[in-house]
């Protein structure tokens, strides 16, 4: 799809989500080295803003994100740790992409890798780096994302880092996928082992997905199927997310596409689909989430509408128009107007 969100072969929400560890660990690295341990009313401080922003990503509430972390960083009277002013940076970009607003991203992106490379830390430079990469990746700019995301799996090897490396390869497998479709299976293969070993289950299961719809797009439906399934394993034993909802519908819809080229198995393919997509709306729901919650009524319209249930189809492709409105998210709500 165009705009700010790559929904069907995406890694950069979760490259978000498996910076946390790490930033702790840069965090006490930072109390540690240069002039002895920080106030503990700046540690608190900065740590209570970003739990906040947290908390609100996890909900998908992506503008108070921003709004928050927008008003914490600019604040003279709450000057902030370098390792949690990086995570600050990480997290405000993340959010402003997923808002559309690409060039924001970009240099919050780029002020948390110039913060990570002054600390001397490899492994917030190759996450910041990391998020670059696929931030010029998600704007169409191949050859500069290949040069950010390479530059990023050296650091992160170089750090020892698994966690980054896990959600780099994932990108760098999304660089790849339309030129060299072996290197990308072989990067989502390391990505998920990695993420799995890591316990960043939705990592995992993303790249896993990821390399499913590379084997769709190879023509190796079985090789696929099983990938799905461990996807879908693997996000099911994930706490209820924004995050965990956007994996979901990603799983859901990559059934739907193994249904296409097996008609003896479209009914069996379709039910999979439909449970998954289904499972994606409790959790968007839950949330609640109406901007996730949109492609996810909408991709499940679009399993109905391949089973033959015109009326049905119908019925949630409003609701994921309406869902789209309600978020105020122009790159879904196109997708949905018949």
């Amino acid at each position: 799809m165009s705009g700010s969100v790559r929904w069907l072969r995406s890694g950069w929400v979760l490259l978000a989500v498996a910076s946390l560890a790490v930033v702790s660990a840069g965090c006490a690295a930072t109390s540690r080295s240069g002039t002895g341990n920080p106030p503990e009313a700046r540690v608190r401080s900065n740590e209570a803003v970003l739990a906040a922003a947290q908390e609100s990503a996890r909900r998908g509430a992506y503008a108070q994100v921003v709004e928050t972390l927008t008003v914490a960083l600019a604040d003279p009277g709450s000057p902030w740790l370098p390792a949690h002013e990086v995570q600050a940076r990480q997290s405000l970009g993340t959010a402003a992409l997923w808002l559309g607003q690409q060039q924001r991203a970009l240099a919050e992106f780029q002020r948390g890798l110039d913060l990570a490379l002054q600390m001397g830390d490899a492994a917030l430079a190759a996450q910041a780096r990391g998020q670059l990469g696929n931030t010029r990746l998600s704007l169409g700019e191949q050859g500069a994302a290949l040069v950010l995301l390479e530059a990023a799996l050296s650091e992160a090897r170089s750090a020892g880092n698994d966690r980054v490396l896990a959600a780099v390869l994932n990108n760098w497998g999304n660089a790849l996928a339309g030129a060299d479709a072996a290197a990308a299976a072989a990067a989502y293969r390391e990505s998920a082992a990695l993420a799995a070993a890591s316990e960043d289950r939705l990592l995992a299961a993303s790249a896993l997905t990821n390399g499913a719809r590379l084997a769709l797009d190879g023509g190796d439906p079985g090789a696929a199927l099983l990938l799905l399934e461990d996807a879908r394993r693997l996000a099911n034993r994930a706490p209820g997310s924004q995050a965990k909802a956007h994996v979901l519908v990603t799983i859901g819809a990559a059934y739907a596409r193994l249904a296409e080229g097996a008609p003896e198995r479209v009914t069996e393919r379709l039910t999979a689909a439909r449970a998954v997509l289904e499972q994606a709306v409790q959790v968007a729901e839950a949330l609640p989430d109406p901007r996730t919650l949109s492609y996810a009524w909408g991709e499940l319209g679009g399993v109905y509408g391949r089973a033959g249930q015109d009326e049905e189809a119908l019925q949630l492709t409003r609701r994921a128009l309406l869902e789209a409105q309600r978020a105020n998210a122009p790159e879904s709500q196109y997708r949905w107007e018949w």
